[in-house]
């Protein structure tokens, strides 16, 4: 099982179109994910059928006037590593969405993922690795 915390801190940046000034805040964000083979040993083997389960928050630190700010992520799926360089995933995300962090929830989203991911090559993959001595 494949274990994963992304921490980020967004800075964002509004203008107000009325006054033409510019207001900033900052909007942390936090996902716990797991990524759980099926029917390998490990998340890394060729030909792969793997789970996928994670949550994310994204908070406010201002009281800051704007919509959806703060959001809570929920996302479920089923993916299929092709090889080192191919991923296919199909993923349902129910996303829920609030103006404040006292304030009720004011939006419920649904949404449906079909994604194909591609990853560079850092080296050949018939090549041992180190000088071979």
């Amino acid at each position: 099982m494949l274990l994963r915390s992304y921490l980020r801190l967004e800075q964002r940046n509004f203008k107000n179109l009325d006054t033409h000034e510019w207001e900033t805040t900052y909007r942390p964000r936090v996902r716990l994910e797991s990524l759980i083979p099926i029917n390998r040993k490990s998340y890394y083997e060729n030909k792969l059928w793997y789970g996928i389960v994670d949550a994310e928050f994204l908070f406010t630190t201002d009281d800051v006037q704007e919509r959806f700010a703060n959001r809570i992520r929920v996302r479920t799926g089923i993916g299929y590593r092709l090889n080192a360089t191919s991923r296919f995933e199909l993923i349902y995300m129910l996303q829920r969405s609030r103006n404040g962090i006292n304030e009720d929830f004011s939006s419920t989203d649904n949404i449906i993922r079909i994604r194909y991911r591609h990853f560079l090559q850092r080296h050949n993959e018939d090549t041992p690795d180190g000088s071979g001595n």
